[in-house]
């Protein structure tokens, strides 16, 4: 083998080796953010290949997008709940209605572009209440 092959063999190993290295420890991050948040995922040996590595990050991906699809839906149940609970102890007449099932919600289309009170009200709630 010439010089200038063993030369580039070593530069692709060199390479090699940081991907690798950057691989695992981009693996271990990813899994504390998912961690953070109450997310799972299985480990990734820390001898493993490169293509385990990238394999591991498209089989995360996949359950990312129904992970954040879950929370978003929580975070919405989350925030209807409390605002239909203050609307409650603050009075609201309506509150008896909402839960029957003869009540149809309108939908966003029919309800329109928000009030002036609304949108005030509801960026309140997320500085005050939410965050």
């Amino acid at each position: 083998m010439s010089a200038e092959l063993k030369d580039g063999v070593k530069f692709l190993e060199e390479q090699l080796s940081c991907v690798k290295a950057l691989g695992h420890a981009s693996v271990h991050e990813y899994a504390s953010v998912l961690g953070a948040f109450g997310c799972v995922t299985e480990a990734v040996a820390t001898d493993a290949p490169v293509f385990d590595v990238l394999k591991w990050f498209s089989n995360n991906f996949t359950i990312l997008l129904v992970f954040f699809g879950e929370a978003s839906d929580f975070a919405t149940f989350s925030s209807v709940t409390n605002v239909l609970s203050m609307l409650e102890k603050a009075g609201c007449r309506h509150m008896g209605d909402f839960h029957k099932r003869s009540f149809v919600f309108d939908s966003p289309d029919k309800l329109g572009e928000l009030s002036k009170t609304v949108s005030m009200a509801s960026w309140r709630f997320m500085k005050e209440f939410w965050v």
